[in-house]
């Protein structure tokens, strides 16, 4: 049976763990707090049961977008845009790195990037 998760209890562990690294290299300001607060804050009412979505968009310039949708679709807008490079990478890194905490998120991923590839392809081809 899959158990609904909670936002706020997983991501303040992710967050936990993001901090002590960013400590534990040297790299953690005042910057870096304000944005695990805010991305907290975002994430505070959202529980995703099965079915659910949630959006981490990555832009060149390392803001993050968080959207969600409460069935499989790809949000349209975002919730929130966090302006800091550090986390955006890290919460990507979470759902792409081998050892990541959740199976069935890593999946999901892949499986979204399959699709979009063969998408692009295929208009590629057209042109």
């Amino acid at each position: 049976m899959k158990l609904p998760l909670f936002g706020q209890q997983y991501w303040e562990r992710v967050m936990e763990n993001c901090v002590a690294m960013w400590k534990s290299l040297g790299i953690y300001t005042d910057c870096e707090a304000k944005a695990v607060e805010t991305f907290l804050e975002v994430l505070k009412d959202e529980n995703f049961l099965p079915g659910a979505s949630i959006l981490f968009a990555l832009s060149p310039n390392g803001s993050l977008t968080v959207a969600f949708s409460k069935d499989d679709s790809i949000p349209e807008t975002g919730k929130a845009v966090i302006q800091n490079k550090l986390l955006a990478e890290d919460v990507l890194e979470l759902f792409i790195e081998k050892k990541v905490a959740c199976r069935g998120a890593r999946l999901s991923v892949t499986e979204r990037l399959a699709q979009l590839m063969k998408e692009n392809k295929v208009e590629e081809e057209e042109h």
